[in-house]
C-alpha cells in the first residue's frame, strides 16, 4: 500500500504494509505494524511487532509483542519484551517475555514479569488484574480484580477473582476467590 497518512515512520520490510491514512505512527522491523490501515500515534518496535494490531495509541517493542495472533482492533496497550501481549491489545500493559501471552479478551490488566499470565490454554476474560514478578498468575483464565506481587504468586489460580497474594509463591495453589495470602 502507498501510505497517505501523515508523518509516518515506516522501515522494514513490509512495515506498515497496510497504512492509507494513519498518522503518526513508528513502524521499525520486517511486518512491523502490518495491518494498521488508520490508527494513529503507534509505535511498533521489533520483528512483528503490532503486526495484527490495528487501532491507535499502542506501543509495542520486542519481537512478536503487541498483536501477532489474531487481528484485533483495539487501542492504548503497552507491550515490551518478546511475544509481550502477542494476542491482545486491549488497554493492557505487559513488560517481559511472554507476558500476557495468552490473554486474549481481557482488558486494563497490568503484567510485570517474564511469564505473567501465560497458561497454557487460552485465557479469555481475565481483566483488571495487576501481576508483578515472574510466572505470577501463570494459570490466570478467567479471574479478575486480582493483585499478585511476587514470583509465583498465584501460580495457579485460574479462575478466581478479587485475591490479594504477596510474597513469593504466596497463594500459589489457590483457585478460589477473595482470598488473601502473605
Amino acid at each position: 500500500a502507498f501510505p497517505s497518512g501523515v508523518s509516518n515512520v515506516l522501515i522494514g520490510d513490509n512495515a506498515g504494509n497496510a497504512t492509507t491514512t494513519g498518522a503518526r505512527n513508528i513502524d521499525i522491523g520486517t511486518d512491523a505494524g502490518y495491518t494498521n490501515v488508520s490508527g494513529t500515534d503507534n509505535t511498533f518496535i521489533g520483528y512483528y511487532a503490532g503486526r495484527q494490531t490495528r487501532g491507535s495509541g499502542h506501543t509495542s517493542i520486542g519481537a512478536n509483542s503487541g498483536g501477532s495472533g489474531a487481528l484485533q482492533d483495539t487501542n492504548y496497550s503497552t507491550a515490551v519484551g518478546y511475544y509481550a501481549l502477542s494476542v491482545n491489545r486491549a488497554q493492557n500493559t505487559a513488560v517481559g517475555a511472554f507476558a500476557g501471552i495468552s490473554l486474549t479478551f481481557g482488558a486494563n490488566n497490568t503484567l510485570m514479569g517474564a511469564y505473567n499470565s501465560y497458561s497454557t490454554t487460552t485465557s479469555t476474560k481475565a481483566n483488571n488484574n495487576s501481576l508483578f514478578g515472574a510466572y505470577s498468575g501463570y494459570k490466570n483464565l478467567d479471574g479478575s480484580n486480582n493483585t499478585y506481587v511476587g514470583t509465583f504468586s498465584g501460580y495457579n489460580a485460574s479462575q478466581g477473582g478479587g485475591n490479594v497474594f504477596l510474597g513469593y509463591g504466596a497463594g500459589g495453589q489457590e483457585i478460589g476467590s477473595n482470598k488473601l495470602y502473605i
